[in-house]
């Protein structure tokens, strides 16, 4: 395998690797519930907040990879779904605890507003926060920023199921949770 970055033979480190980058995640993270900071295998700093949208409390840095884009190297529109679960799984995992036990949804709903282009190797933050949580159903926003600038907007909605694939009340751990977390949703 050839470095990107130096242009030289790379040794292939095994399957936690590929891992590591499906997850989004920089080799070198640690393992202790995500609050450790970022260790980058370059030796530069991990990526800074920035700026942070109104409302949003929790963000994921990314960067983009070589096999997320086009031949134009601008992100391949279905990676912005991609980069969306990856940080909502890490908001729920992070953020609010709530990784062990998780029901099932289905993504009922999601709209996309893209604002510019997100392209090879761009260091981004995805912004997450729920905006709402209905008897069975919950809306959650997202923002893609690189530095100051928003590049995507979206809002998906997120809704319980049971086993047969009928609709079932938002657990309320999750509610408790969430109303803690997100003040708005407690009025």
């Amino acid at each position: 395998m050839i470095c990107r970055r130096t242009g030289r033979v790379a040794r292939v480190q095994g399957a936690g690797v590929a891992r590591a980058a499906i997850r989004g995640r920089h080799l070198g993270e640690q393992e202790d519930g995500g609050k450790a900071e970022l260790e980058r295998m370059d030796g530069s700093e991990p990526l800074e907040d920035g700026p942070r949208p109104e409302g949003f409390r929790f963000s994921y840095p990314l960067r983009v990879r070589w096999a997320e884009v086009d031949g134009q190297r601008i992100v391949y529109n279905a990676n912005y779904l991609m980069y969306m679960d990856i940080a909502y799984g890490e908001y729920l995992r992070r953020e609010l605890g709530l990784s062990a036990g998780f029901p099932s949804t289905v993504m009922a709903k999601t709209t996309l507003e893209y604002r510019r282009p997100i392209e090879f190797d761009n260091e981004i933050r995805v912004w997450v926060r729920t905006s709402r949580i209905g008897s069975s159903s919950m809306t959650v926003d997202f923002t893609i920023t690189r530095d100051a600038d928003v590049m995507m907007e979206a809002q998906t909605v997120y809704v319980y199921v049971d086993a047969s694939g009928g609709s079932a009340p938002v657990p309320q751990e999750w509610r408790e949770r969430l109303a803690e977390y997100e003040p708005w949703l407690q009025g």
